[in-house]
């Protein structure tokens, strides 16, 4: 089967946040880690300046401003993130990847997870 692709996330204040070169599969993979990283607050900041609710640190603050994205503008943070994720294959760049010993599974979220929560 061929990926879905738009991942969507609601986020209070926002709204609906669209990523649409992320498949669904990186969307489910996503709630938890994110979750742990900043319970999905927006002003979230981290020890080392990390911003929002991925959690992006400052250290990539220039690659985004290079690729014509915002550090500051949550839609954009998350974009990064799904492109951090697929370029490193994996969620190693957070505190909270599956493979720190953080206690999150990651992609064992489960899409049907995530349609649920979509959906709600």
């Amino acid at each position: 089967d061929d990926p879905i692709y738009n991942t969507r996330f609601v986020v209070e204040g926002i709204g609906i946040i669209s990523i649409p070169d992320a498949p669904i599969e990186w969307g489910a993979a996503a709630l938890p880690v994110f979750e742990c990283e900043s319970h999905w607050r927006t002003e979230a900041v981290g020890a080392l300046g990390e911003l929002g609710i991925a959690q992006i640190h400052p250290i990539h603050f220039g690659g985004m401003r290079q690729a014509g994205l915002d550090p500051f503008y949550e839609p954009d943070r998350l974009q990064y993130a799904y492109w951090l994720y697929a370029w490193r294959g994996n969620w190693g760049a957070w505190a909270c990847s599956p493979s720190a010993g953080s206690g999150v599974s990651g992609n064992d979220a489960g899409i049907e997870q995530y349609e649920r929560w979509w959906e709600n």
